[in-house]
This record gives C-alpha cells, structure tokens and sequence, in this order.
C-alpha cells in the first residue's frame, strides 16, 4: 500500500480535534492518533505504511501537521512536551450543538485557509480544483532580492555559516578565535 492509500492531513484536522474531544480536552500523542485510526477506522494496511523509510507510520506524521496546523489556527495547544490540549476556542467549535460535522469541517478549512494566507503572505488558488484553499507561490520558496525581508535572512543566514565554517578551520589549526 503506498502513502497516496492514506487521508492527507488536511483531512485528518477534524478527527485530530475529535479525538482530542473523545479524550477528555488533553491527549498525548500516541492516544491522539490511536484514537484517530480508530474512529476513522483505518485498515491494517494504511496504519503499515511508513513515511518514508520509517520509523514512524504515515498516518502519524499527517497527524502531526494536523495538529501543527491546528495550533497554528487557535484550535489546539502543545500544553507539555507530547501533550496536546483543546484551547476555548477548539472546545467552542466542538461543542457547539448547532453545528454538525460538515459545518465543523468546514469551519476549520476556513480557519486553514486563513492561517495559510497569514502564515504564507499572498497565495494563490490550487488550479483546476475549484477550492479556494491557498497556496504557496512558488516564488515564495526563493531567496527574494537583496532588498526583502527573505533575501536579508538568507544573507544573514549565509554569513553566519561562513563564520562558522571560519570559526571550526581556526580550532582545526589550533589559531582559536571566536566568531
């Protein structure tokens, strides 16, 4: 079975958030996505699937950018180290008696659809799909020029490797030095 057999992970963020729910508003990890495969009923083969080369599974690591995605939308928070916890606003959108699981999912593509906006300046629209979820420009993923805020972090990105290299040929030949 191949990694293309497993939900991507914008669609595991409602069951991320529901299990979390079913788990009382606070969850480990491992009972996270427990639970998940569970509800979502996952046969034995999509849970054997590794990311990669392994050792974690691929529905564990879209579950992770699920649950990153929905701390970055307000819904969940990193309470302790392997801890996730519901914030007021995760609890609202679940308990609310009005919505139904549609109009929840719903909700949260809206809310991903803003983060992705807010998290990736301007975006543009997935093509042929008709969804207005954005994406990433691919000039986003370039340095920029000189002048913009991406091109002074790679600039100073690349001067602080340099000094490192510097720094370690100096204690390689015994000159010392700090950087």
């Amino acid at each position: 079975m191949a990694a293309g057999d497993v939900p991507p992970y914008h669609e595991l963020l409602l069951p991320a958030l529901q299990a979390v729910g079913e788990l009382g508003g606070s969850a480990s990890i491992s009972e996270i996505v427990e639970t998940v495969v569970k509800c979502e009923g996952f046969s034995d083969a999509q849970q054997a699937v590794l990311h990669n080369d392994g050792p974690e599974t691929e529905i564990g690591y879209r579950l992770a950018w699920a649950r990153a995605y929905l701390k970055g939308m307000g819904l969940l928070t990193n309470s302790s180290r392997g801890v996730w916890a519901l914030t007021d606003d995760g609890t609202g959108l679940l308990t609310d008696p009005s919505a139904t699981d549609d109009q929840r999912s719903e909700r949260i593509q809206e809310l991903r659809a803003r983060y992705l906006t807010e998290t990736h300046g301007d975006a543009t629209c997935r093509p042929g799909t008709g969804t207005k979820v954005p994406m990433i420009k691919p000039e986003s993923h370039t340095h920029g020029d000189a002048d913009g805020a991406q091109g002074k972090t790679a600039a100073r990105r690349r001067r602080a490797g340099r000094r490192a290299i510097t720094h370690r040929a100096q204690l390689h030949t015994g000159r010392g030095g700090r950087i």
